[in-house]
Formats: structure tokens, sequence, C-alpha cells
């Protein structure tokens, strides 16, 4: 994703006059540590206070979840009380036999 963004800062035909810019948050697998980076990425803030935004940064356009379902699905519903976009990698769920994205129902021209 990183090297995508930069490649397309660095094409000005693509995007002229705008400049595209990330934050990357590690959730080492933990829970605790999606919501408060989560909470984080709304508030601007380490300590973060709900329905709070202190940040001179351009607004947050979106969130790449988590890896899963099982930790993007309440990182949505976190989002979702802001009306925080989420943008998801793969789909999974636990009644599915395989990772939807797998399995070739998404198709590999988006």
């Amino acid at each position: 994703m990183a090297f995508t963004v930069n490649e397309i800062n660095q094409e000005q035909k693509l995007m002229p006059n705008a400049t595209l810019g990330f934050h990357l948050y590690d959730t080492c697998l933990s829970m605790e540590r999606l919501l408060k980076g989560s909470m984080w990425m709304l508030t601007g803030k380490q300590v973060p206070t709900p329905n709070y935004r202190c940040q001179s940064q351009p607004p947050l356009v979106a969130i790449v979840g988590d890896s899963t379902s099982t930790r993007s699905i309440p990182m949505a519903r976190l989002l979702g009380l802001s009306r925080q976009p989420q943008v998801e990698l793969s789909l999974y769920h636990s009644d599915l036999e395989c990772d939807v994205a797998e399995s070739g129902a998404i198709s590999s021209e988006l």
C-alpha cells in the first residue's frame, strides 16, 4: 500500500495539485491495540476522547480494516459511530468455507 501511494504521488499527471498520505498502525493481532489504534486515528490523541478530533492534518478519508473479520467487525462498529469508512482487503466469515477473496468471488478487475 505504501509503495502504491508513493508511486501515485510521484506521477503528477494522475492527481495534479493533490497528494495522498497514510498512517500505518500495527495491531500486533491484539484486539486492545486495534481499538486503541482506531480511537487514535479518529481523535488524533494518544489518550482518546470519544467524539473529539484534534488534528491539524487533512481529514481522514478511510481506514483499511484488519485482516480477519474477528477483529475487523468490532473495528467497523467503532468506526461506524463516527461514520468513518472502513476499507476491507478481504472478506471472511466463519460460516463460509473459505476466504471470499481466495475463492475468486471478488473480481480481479477491481
